[in-house]
């Protein structure tokens, strides 16, 4: 997913709980660029929620769930990939649609349409008088 982004030009950086390196779900240290309490949403066009091992702790952190409600609520792309949805389905959106920026996943073929989305940019119209940010 991270080449695919790189590939159409894209700035990727990995948060994670804790600045440092963290193993990712194929054993391969990832470097991460920002610890998640230094990460606001509003300095990222998009963002990307990996499965795996991570995903349920993801959708128990108070951080996690803000950052995204705040994505959410700015109109920002947000593409959750296999049990990332698990932190989607924490959050407080609502009914979301592939129409609003909000592409859910089974495998990195989703990038696809995350790439769309962020060649939309914004989508100004998703209803978040429900949302909390």
């Amino acid at each position: 997913m991270k080449e695919a982004l790189i590939a159409q030009e894209a700035l990727v950086e990995l948060i994670a709980a804790h600045a440092g390196i963290i193993t990712d779900s194929t054993g391969k240290p990832q470097k991460v660029n920002r610890a998640d309490p230094n990460a606001p949403s509003v300095i990222y066009d998009a963002v990307v929620v990996l499965g795996g091992s991570s995903a349920d702790a993801l959708a128990k952190s108070g951080l996690a769930i803000h950052f995204i409600n705040e994505a959410y609520c700015h109109g920002k792309p947000i593409a959750a990939i296999a049990d990332g949805s698990l932190l989607l389905d924490a959050c407080s959106l609502g009914e979301v649609k592939a129409p609003d920026g909000v592409i859910v996943g089974k495998d990195a073929n989703a990038i696809d349409d995350l790439i769309a989305a962020l060649l939309q940019h914004r989508f100004p119209r998703r209803l978040i008088a429900n949302v909390p940010a």
